[in-house]
């Protein structure tokens, strides 16, 4: 990716932003709301969090990858792989 891009791209990027991993996994990052259990990757009522937290792949998988906690990425990740596909798909 070129400078200029990855200029862009800090300006973006809030100071604030969390990653997927704290926020599937740590209860001080889920909402006041909830009474029950505060880590999304454990209650049913965050069900993409469960979901994702609970991913069974159907293969047996490498030693490297047992007993690893399964987390969604966070949005800025997604939206920096999208944006760099989209740069590199206009470059020559």
């Amino acid at each position: 990716m070129h400078q200029k891009e990855m200029e862009l791209h800090k300006n973006y990027i809030p100071n604030n932003v969390t990653g997927g991993y704290s926020e599937t996994w740590d209860p001080n990052y889920s909402t006041n709301i909830v009474t029950d259990n505060k880590v999304k990757g454990e209650n049913p009522n965050f069900p993409a969090f469960y979901a994702a937290a609970h991913f069974n792949p159907g293969v047996p998988l490498g030693p490297s990858l047992i007993n690893r906690q399964w987390f969604f990425t966070n949005t800025i990740r997604i939206l920096f792989l999208l944006t760099n596909i989209l740069v590199s798909a206009t470059m020559p």
